[in-house]
């Protein structure tokens, strides 16, 4: 006869899911525990974004001239020709500022997180800044673009602090800053695209007024420090030498700028990439 086996329970094994989701759901219960938000299995592989090196900037010899001031922390305009690269210098100047190379003189968002705003007149310019911005700072800032589509589906208040630079039209800026949801203090760098219009009731000379105003009735407050960009500052409708100087002088004052950041020891590099079209001028008879 056969003798029969005892009653013995098997013995209990963990398959190695079971013991992931085990260990997984200990990380989230401390995750949880310590205020963090639960990361996925994925976003906890990838490093953090501060980790992640970002893609390094070309520069060549005249665009470094140009952002020399900037990078000191002045209130500059960077004047040169159209296609000679100046977006590239703001997005030099602006890494630099976030990464805390550049210097911030006082009273110019000081002990304060760096934030950065590029403005632009006009709305399809909001997405091809944005591109050009992410290409050298993502992903390890944050960059909102925004513009009067799409603001008045978010809270302003709220999302501008949450990002390191914010690309966005003159006019939302002014509005969000006449409706007193956000404070120019707030920001580290303003950025005026195009800046040669800063002048009467444009957006831009809005923004700027109430940065003049807060500086002389506050002394000692946080401001931004501003950097203009432009081809051509212009003459206006000057006739004289003079008139000239006065314009130029007034743009200046406009944006609180204390420099014009010019090309003049790399014109023959600047001549190589940026060639001007020939100018030939031939007489035509008159009209009859």
């Amino acid at each position: 006869n056969g003798v029969d086996a005892p009653n013995v329970e098997p013995p209990e094994t963990t398959t190695l899911r079971e013991a992931t989701e085990d260990v997984n759901g200990e990380v989230e219960e401390k995750q949880e525990d310590e205020g963090f938000e639960k990361a996925t299995p994925l976003q906890a592989s990838q490093p953090h974004p501060e980790q992640q090196e970002l893609k390094e900037i070309p520069m060549r010899g005249y665009q470094m001239e140009l952002a020399g001031q900037a990078l000191k922390g002045r209130n500059t305009i960077i004047c040169a020709p159209t296609g000679s690269g100046k977006t590239r210098v703001a997005i030099k100047v602006t890494r630099e500022h976030l990464e805390g190379a550049a210097a911030i003189v006082e009273g110019a968002g000081v002990d304060t997180r760096r934030r950065v705003v590029f403005l632009v007149n006009k709305v399809p310019l909001v997405d091809q800044q944005c591109n050009a911005f992410l290409e050298y700072l993502s992903p390890k800032y944050e960059i909102l673009p925004l513009s009067g589509e799409t603001a008045a589906d978010i809270p302003i208040g709220t999302t501008l602090p949450e990002h390191d630079v914010i690309i966005l039209t003159a006019q939302v800026l002014e509005n969000a800053l006449r409706d007193e949801l956000i404070t120019l203090d707030m920001f580290s760098l303003l950025i005026f695209d195009e800046c040669h219009h800063c002048q009467k009731s444009d957006p831009y000379n809005a923004i700027m007024t109430r940065y003049i105003k807060q500086k002389v009735e506050k002394s000692g407050t946080r401001l931004p420090q501003i950097i203009g960009l432009t081809a051509s500052l212009g003459v206006g409708k000057a006739k004289s030498l003079k008139d000239a100087v006065e314009y130029i002088l007034k743009v200046c004052a406009n944006l609180d700028a204390e420099w014009i950041s010019m090309i003049v020891e790399h014109k023959d590099e600047l001549q190589k990439f940026n060639q001007k079209p020939k100018e030939e001028v031939k007489p035509v008879s008159g009209r009859r």
